[in-house]
């Protein structure tokens, strides 16, 4: 068996192990940001660069002053939307989390 890309190891014939090295990276607001009720309101981003596979997740919290129905979110790389959803806030001052993953 040979290690495939991105791996390492070499070619194993009777025992061995092939190894991957991943790279983490994150970023996040420093605080609460006040939203623009006719446009989506850009997150901090991540350069993950631009070869490979990347999982991605992400996380929203949402509070508002008044009742907000529906509140869309999304996580995308500026091209692609990886995953959307909508939230609804039944009332001020509930706090509720939109979360997104794919790769």
């Amino acid at each position: 068996m040979t290690c495939g890309t991105g791996l390492s190891g070499g070619t194993i014939t009777t025992s061995g192990t092939c190894a991957v090295s991943l790279t983490a990276a994150s970023n996040y607001m420093a605080g609460p940001t006040a939203l623009n009720t006719s446009t989506f309101t850009d997150g901090p981003s991540v350069a993950a660069g631009g070869v490979g596979t990347w999982a991605v997740f992400g996380t929203v919290m949402l509070n508002e002053t008044a009742a907000a129905n529906p509140v869309q979110s999304k996580l995308w790389d500026g091209t692609t939307v990886i995953d959307n959803g909508f939230s609804n806030l039944p009332s001020a001052g509930n706090t509720i989390k939109a979360r997104g993953s794919g790769s």
